[in-house]
């Protein structure tokens, strides 16, 4: 306590230093000491992708300048062009691009995260290795943590987090965790508890000594074979889907690499080789072979435990249900995350019926679940759409629906584009969507144009595409109409087919409310909160659900 330490930082770039942070002898730092602020005449930056400033607490390459800075490298004329850049805020001075990754601290000092050649690409999307690791490192018993993106087997790269824990792993509960705060792409497919994270002789971690996440599965968990016909068979589409080998019948499904979009190629693929559907949340609640094999066991070839049309239920035991249909490309597992901010309601969430009777088997489906009370239909985008369809069809059959909830749907008017085939990068790009669908307790890579997963996906979507291009909202309703809107950039005003005046839609009520995020983000991060507020909001007073007042 007698000595002053002193944590600077400075590329070779830079004369002497950038910043310094005197470390404090009675603070307790959470796992890593600050880099302090920029010394005089030197400016830091710090700057996404497209060299725009990032907000407070984002990560982004840390850039500097200012009197200290060198002129470039000498007879390096290209390097020096890639790294001492124009300043896109000082014109007539040089920015330098260090690689490194940090962020800005509450207090105004920097935080160092790493090197920008930690980034990599999973599943489309440009990921921070350091981001990851620093949010593992945040967990009270997460010692050490080291994430790589690794392939096995020519597979697409994966994300695994190697950790030393001071206390039993559990891997659901840091699932969970880090779903608090990361998008679900960069949520590790594999967790591996280490002892120790090994160092080379230089102090960085030895990354060719850290195990296969496969072998330290393997060597965890005991191998028992398929006991009888049924899970033999299940064994074989485990192998498929999963794509790997030697799978028994008590390894867990998550575990293995599965995820949402595997379990709906897992439920496809029962229903195509053995003739049983079962529903999606089966695989969700089952886990392992032995217990899928079980619950099915009851069932015979062409019965199925779906009623009509493909769905998952959130919340199953709350009192008051609404029935959410998705957006493309078409699957009820998009919810996940708003179910879980709507705890107070059972929602049974609809995949897209590809079949032309669909709007038949979703009232049949609802009339089963709910035969009589209010009716209360919810859809983000062209879910919107087909839910107002049905909400047409079932009045129509005398089944009155009180109330659709739209999350940024577009009205559609005037010409029918019915027989129009759908643009092949149009499906692609929605298609797409679904690798960042939520994955229950695991996710992993997802190829749309070259899995058998992806040859479903995109026939769904282009179904989806054609059902919404052929739609024409001429008719009206009596049911309240509650539309929630995005933010809205000019080019999404472009069609005049396409619009959210939906009160000319319904004779009853309709109510349009500012929701958060762009169409894209609205059930993302921090947006799905403000979003989720909104919706429950307006299901208490559909329900008329009084809350007790906040002391």
């Amino acid at each position: 306590r007698t000595k002053q330490y002193f944590n600077a930082y400075g590329p070779t770039e830079m004369s002497v230093c950038v910043s310094f942070h005197q470390v404090d002898p009675d603070r307790l730092y959470d796992n890593r000491i600050p880099i302090g602020r920029p010394i005089a005449n030197t400016s830091v930056y710090i700057l996404d992708v497209s060299l725009n400033l990032t907000p407070q607490g984002i990560p982004g390459e840390i850039c500097v300048s200012g009197h200290g800075l060198a002129q470039g490298y000498l007879n390096q004329p290209e390097t020096t062009a890639q790294k001492f850049i124009d300043h896109p805020f000082r014109p007539g001075e040089k920015l330098y691009r260090s690689g490194d990754l940090g962020r800005w601290l509450p207090d105004g000092h920097l935080e160092f995260l790493g090197r920008k050649d930690d980034q990599v690409k999973i599943r489309g999307f440009r990921i921070e290795l350091a981001e990851i690791e620093h949010t593992l490192m945040q967990h009270p018993d997460v010692e050490a943590a080291v994430v790589l993106a690794r392939s096995f087997q020519g597979t697409a790269a994966e994300l695994v987090a190697y950790l030393v824990y001071r206390r039993e792993f559990d891997v659901i509960e840091l699932r969970s965790y880090l779903s608090r705060f990361l998008p679900d792409y960069m949520i590790p497919t594999y967790f591996v508890p280490l002892e120790r994270i090994q160092l080379t002789t230089n102090g960085k971690v030895d990354k060719i000594a850290l195990p296969d996440p496969t072998a330290v599965y393997s060597r965890q968990h005991q191998y028992v074979p398929a006991g009888n016909e049924l899970e033999a068979k299940l064994v074989s589409i485990w192998e498929v889907v999963l794509g790997r080998p030697k799978i028994g019948i008590h390894d867990n499904f998550f575990d293995l690499g599965g995820h949402s979009i595997k379990a709906i190629r897992l439920v496809s693929k029962i229903k195509k080789d053995l003739d049983v559907g079962v529903e999606l949340n089966a695989v969700f609640q089952a886990l392992t072979i032995h217990n899928l094999a079980r619950r099915m066991s009851n069932l015979h070839p062409a019965q199925s435990e779906q009623t009509a049309v493909s769905h998952i239920l959130f919340n199953p035991n709350q009192p008051h249900r609404v029935f959410f249909f998705p957006p493309l490309p078409g699957y009820g597992v998009v919810y996940q995350g708003l179910a879980e901010q709507l705890t107070d309601y059972s929602i049974c969430s609809f995949d897209f019926a590809v079949e032309e009777n669909r709007l038949e088997q979703y009232a049949e489906s609802i009339r089963a679940r709910q035969p009589s009370g209010r009716l209360v239909l919810f859809g983000y985008s062209g879910g919107g759409n087909l839910a107002f369809e049905l909400a047409e069809f079932m009045n129509g059959q005398g089944r009155q629906v009180t109330d659709i909830i739209l999350l940024d749907s577009w009205r559609r008017q005037g010409e029918s584009k019915a027989n129009r085939n759908p643009d092949p990068s149009e499906v692609d790009y929605y298609a797409n969507l679904a690798r960042d669908y939520p994955p229950g307790p695991n996710k992993s890579d997802l190829s749309p144009s070259s899995t058998v997963a992806g040859t479903e996906i995109i026939h769904q979507t282009e179904v989806f595409l054609s059902y919404l291009t052929g739609l024409n909202h001429s008719g009206r309703l009596n049911a309240n109409i509650h539309l929630i809107t995005a933010v809205h950039d000019q080019q999404d005003l472009a069609d005049d087919n396409l619009n959210q005046d939906w009160s000319g839609a319904t004779t009853a009520e309709f109510r349009s409310y500012p929701g958060s995020g762009h169409h894209l983000d609205m059930l993302k991060n921090d947006h799905l909160a403000h979003n989720a507020g909104l919706i429950s909001g307006i299901l208490n007073e559909i329900f008329e659900v009084k809350r007790p007042a906040k002391i």
